[in-house]
């Protein structure tokens, strides 16, 4: 049989190992959605990645709890940038849509 002990670390050590993925790749996907001005899918995943991250998993590491939170600002950012973006040149954005049809 093995230690009860050890199989409680293993659990722990998966864990930990587990939210610091999750928190590198929502920080890498908020980064990345910034890269691509439009693309908003990006930042909402960025956005559910640094969720898991910060009520989920519940990291102890304080690292990892601030990749999360640092994913989520990148992520809440580019959405309202995006939204503010479209709004204030919905003009120019809608000639663009007209000018795209028109060619194919």
């Amino acid at each position: 049989m093995s230690d009860p002990s050890s199989s409680d670390q293993i659990q722990n050590a998966y864990r930990a190992g587990r939210a610091a993925g999750l928190s590198i790749a929502a920080v890498a996907a908020s980064v990345i959605a910034f890269v691509n001005a439009l693309g908003i899918e990006k930042s909402g995943l960025a956005i559910v990645l640094a969720l898991f991250v910060l009520r989920g998993i519940r990291p102890t590491d304080p690292k990892m709890r601030r990749r999360g939170w640092v994913a989520l600002g990148f992520g809440v950012a580019h959405v309202v940038l995006v939204i503010v973006i479209l709004v204030l040149f919905r003009d120019r954005f809608a000639q663009l849509l007209r000018l795209l049809q028109s060619m194919g």
